[in-house]
């Protein structure tokens, strides 16, 4: 997404964990772009009757505490983490400031050297194999699975 030119990268997630605002903040440095996190906030409230969370169930019990920002290309927190409510977060975006980061570093620019190093990928899904081992302990045989993966499917396929 850096080589396409990604001025703001948008990540929602459910992951309320400290670790995802510096994954966040990281992602922004790197990229030198502006990153919104939408992260989910739900009460046991928001929730199907018939759901009993691990949480616990009185309403107002906090399954996800949320932890939406919004960062600037260079890391800084322009709308820090909210937790612990709804929230809608607005902050100007002055997009000048990428180009500015990217004089420091560009991931794709300067610092990526094509001339050296080819990295192609793929817009389409590829075939891909895996195998796993199963052992027979009655035997003492060890069998060898084959799984093909396709197009995001799964499926193991035979036994050697």
């Amino acid at each position: 997404m850096y080589a396409q030119g990604i001025e703001i990268y948008r990540a929602p997630t459910v992951d309320d964990r400290d670790m995802w605002a510096a994954s966040m903040r990281h992602i922004a440095v790197e990229g030198r772009c502006f990153v919104l996190s939408s992260a989910q906030y739900l009460t046991r409230a928001d929730c199907p009757s018939d759901y009993e969370p691990l949480q616990g169930n009185h309403p107002e019990t906090v399954l996800i505490r949320g932890g939406s920002s919004i960062i600037g290309p260079l890391g800084e927190e322009l709308v820090s983490p909210v937790y612990g409510r709804e929230s809608v977060l607005v902050a100007d975006l002055d997009m000048s400031e990428i180009l500015r980061a990217k004089f420091d570093f560009d991931a794709v620019g300067h610092y990526a050297r094509p001339d050296i190093f080819e990295f192609p990928c793929r817009p389409h899904p590829a075939f891909s194999t895996a195998s796993s081992q199963a052992v027979d302990f009655q035997s003492g045989q060890i069998h060898v699975f084959r799984r093909a993966h396709v197009s995001g499917r799964e499926s193991w396929p035979s036994r050697e």
